[in-house]
Formats: structure tokens, C-alpha cells, sequence
């Protein structure tokens, strides 16, 4: 499936689509613009969603990528590992994102946009 760029809260009913229809059935893989507060969600890689968001106006330097579970415990729903995360204009040279403001403001997107902490989605 396409990514698909999310600007409001969407319905669990279309979240569970968009990552059972995608690549990989438990998770989606995502990319987040932390300065526009808009995310894209779904594709096989995070590259997909960050192309989606930068043909929507973002800067390429804005947008960082992380792995979503919905399915599992609140402080296990975000992975913060991705390519697209290998900034070396920024000195970011890891995949993974350990900057505890870059952090929150991913998590606020995805708790603002998809899923809540205190939110669930029953297994099926």
C-alpha cells in the first residue's frame, strides 16, 4: 500500500486497514515531519513516506522515520530505528534516534494522529 499522509486523528477501523493491507501485518513503518506535525503512514520502506511528505511541501532534513506496533504495550509501540534517520548534514549518523525532544515530538504525532497511549486495539 501507498503511504498515506495523515493530518488528522484517524479511526482504529482505518488504521488497522492501512497496516493489514500493507507489507508487513503487525506494523507499519512511518515517517514523521516534526516541524509541519504531519506523518505518513504505510509503504515497505521509510523512504516511501518520507518521498510522500516532501512532495507535500516537507523538508527532507524535517522528516524522520520509526516503526509502529500498534498492537503492543504503549512504551513498545514506537521503534525509533530507521535509514532515512542518517542525517549527516544534521551530524545524525545512526539509524537510531536517541534525542529524548526528537523522540517526543515522533511520539506526539503518533499518539496525536493514530493511536493514544491509553488507547487499545482489541486482537483479533
Amino acid at each position: 500500500m501507498e503511504p498515506k499522509i495523515i493530518r488528522e486523528k484517524i479511526e482504529q477501523t482505518e488504521l488497522i486497514k492501512i497496516i493489514r493491507e500493507g507489507h508487513y501485518d503487525e506494523m507499519a513503518k512511518l515517517a514523521v515531519d516534526v516541524e509541519r506535525r504531519v506523518l505518513a503512514l504505510g509503504g515497505e520502506w521509510h523512504s516511501e513516506a518520507q518521498e510522500v511528505l516532501v512532495a507535500d511541501g516537507s523538508e527532507a532534513n524535517d522528516v524522520w522515520g520509526a516503526n509502529f506496533y500498534p498492537w503492543k504495550e504503549p512504551r513498545e509501540r514506537i521503534v525509533y530505528v530507521s535509514l532515512i534517520n542518517l542525517k549527516p548534514a544534521l551530524l545524525h549518523r545512526k539509524m537510531e534516534i536517541r534525542d529524548p525532544g526528537l523522540r517526543k515530538k515522533i511520539h506526539d504525532s503518533i499518539t496525536r494522529f493514530l493511536l493514544d497511549d491509553d488507547e487499545t486495539i482489541p486482537t483479533e
